[in-house]
């Protein structure tokens, strides 16, 4: 560990609260969580795994009950019997399953207690990849792998779904003609094939899945709130597409990582109607590249974040850009894409919930978590068809890991509907007030199903996470040069996205990092150990 890195982190911690509690240790390779409580406001201990993918202790998930209509599933069968009869004041009075049923209200009724809708953009996962095994390993019910799935290489050779130990994969192949290649017409036989063009002595990483021991944040904010297990991504297509989607539900047409200046998003319609909004980011927000303009007046720095969300002052609407690793020597990248190390992301992704946990916006807040695209890993679940106004994208794309969570979502159920990134601007919609911007939208399912209607009127405090233990050479660690995001690396060289004054060093990077660190820290989502 360098000494500027530890004054730096010293210096961080002295001006914010002390760290709180004990937590679980972070190995060469995994990452555990211990069992020592950190107080009641969203931080706990949690079961830590094995690294070959057994599990310590005991998990609140089980064998669950059938699919409801509403497509959902509980992850615990004694909460699938109706036990959870709470009333809320606008519900109808009748028992209510925790995972099923809309209590006769409405969906714009469903959402009315929302007042700040959240939504964190992670980077190229997909589902199996992540949740996969829960099916055999946690007893969960959804719709996962069972252990025998595979794929053939280029010899014909049967590469198997396996546990993966490498946390800092390398980057598959996911640009529009490799992702149609996989797909194959929804045979999903073409992963093992693609990976191994590019890649020919890793290419076996794209059927690897990885268990809760090493995504222990994730883990725990499934199993307490509402996994969706079938949340696609929008497009059989890479990253900017799929973001256009989210951003506007509609890419214009665009299959490839190019900017599309002229799109109507989200950000204009939240102006246009008077909602406040914004998008906050870790080092470069995405927005700036992908509509061609630096100077919209709605991104502010993740610091501002945190801030708001201590204050109670978060906007209507927010995004949240992770750390793309494209300043400095690229350390502490915690999106998620690879080869970016997981756990970084882990620590991101508890620093979010624990600040919304911790605000007194809590009780007002959805947040929504999911990934831009699959990134190329293998899912075995067939892309449906989706309705839009661009023939090419008449399919959505595969499914990502996404979790829905707050204070009235239904906990430890699994969402089996169908829903991809239009969703968020769906449900925008809905509790806004506001016109479909296409067809797209229109169609798509808002989350109002991700809802409890026993808690509307009736908010439940936040659920305890495990707290995490790292060292902070390998939070900061890079396997090589950056290879992610080479479209935004490029209009960075390129001065068309401007980098911030105190940016522009080589350590800059860094610096975001031990921020962040500083701020889990603070909020007692993870303790440094030497």
């Amino acid at each position: 560990m360098r000494r500027k890195d530890l004054e730096a982190i010293r210096q961080l911690v002295s001006r914010r609260r002390a760290l709180q509690g004990m937590g679980a240790v972070l190995g060469a390779t995994t990452l555990g969580c211990g069992d020592d409580a950190v107080g009641g406001d969203g931080t706990s201990s949690g079961s830590s795994g094995t690294s070959d993918g057994s599990t310590t202790g005991t998990s609140s998930s089980g064998a669950g009950s059938s699919s409801g209509a509403d497509g959902s599933t509980s992850l615990d069968p004694a909460s699938s019997s109706g036990a959870d009869s709470s009333g809320g004041s606008d519900s109808t009075g009748e028992p209510v399953d925790a995972c099923e049923g809309d209590g006769g209200l409405t969906p714009e009724e469903l959402l009315a207690d929302v007042d700040n809708i959240v939504l964190v953009i992670m980077e190229n996962r997909s589902f199996d990849h992540y949740f996969g095994s829960t099916t055999f390993l946690e007893d969960w019910q959804v719709e996962g792998l069972t252990g025998t799935e595979s794929n053939l290489d280029l010899s014909g050779t049967a590469i198997e779904v396996f546990a993966m130990d490498n946390l800092e994969v390398a980057d598959p192949p996911h640009d529009w003609d490799p992702v149609h290649a996989s797909w194959n017409d929804g045979a999903n036989d073409g992963f093992v094939v693609q990976h191994e063009l590019d890649h020919p002595t890793t290419h076996t990483e794209v059927m690897g899945y990885y268990v809760r021991s090493q995504l222990p944040i994730l883990y725990a904010l499934a199993e307490n709130y509402t996994l969706c297990d079938h949340w696609h991504c929008a497009v059989l297509g890479p990253t900017w597409p799929n973001r256009f989607y989210l951003h506007g539900g509609s890419s214009g047409g665009t299959t490839s990582n190019f900017p599309a200046p002229t799109l109507t998003n989200i950000w204009d319609v939240l102006s246009d109607a008077n909602i406040s909004h914004a998008n906050y980011y870790s080092d470069i927000p995405w927005v700036w590249g992908a509509y061609a303009n630096p100077f919209v007046n709605y991104t502010s720095q993740i610091d501002e974040f945190f801030a708001a969300a201590e204050a109670g002052s978060l906007p209507r609407f927010s995004v949240i850009d992770p750390n793309f690793g494209l300043l400095g020597g690229g350390e502490g990248q915690n999106d998620d894409h690879p080869d970016a190390n997981v756990t970084m992301g882990q620590v991101f992704l508890a620093s979010i919930y624990q600040a919304l946990a911790q605000s007194p916006q809590w009780n007002r807040c959805l947040l929504i978590i999911t990934y831009d695209e699959h990134g190329g890993f293998y899912d075995h679940v067939a892309p449906p068809a989706a309705v839009d106004d661009e023939f090419e994208f008449q399919r959505m794309g595969f499914r990502v890991p996404s979790v829905v969570i707050g204070p009235h979502v239904r906990r430890g159920c699994v969402n089996s509907n169908t829903l991809e990134h239009c969703s968020v601007f769906a449900t925008v919609n809905t509790r806004f007030g506001l016109a479909p911007i296409n067809n797209r939208v229109a169609q798509t399912a808002d989350l109002s199903s991700c809802i409890n209607p026993s808690f509307v009127g009736n908010p439940q405090p936040p659920v305890a996470l495990p707290q995490l233990q790292a060292r902070l050479p390998e939070l900061l660690a890079v396997k090589g040069p950056k290879q992610s995001h080479p479209e935004m690396r490029q209009m960075i060289a390129q001065g068309k996205i401007p980098v911030p004054a105190h940016r522009r060093h080589p350590d800059a990077s860094r610096d975001i990092a031990l921020e962040l660190i500083s701020h889990a820290q603070r909020l007692g989502v993870l303790k440094l150990v030497d």
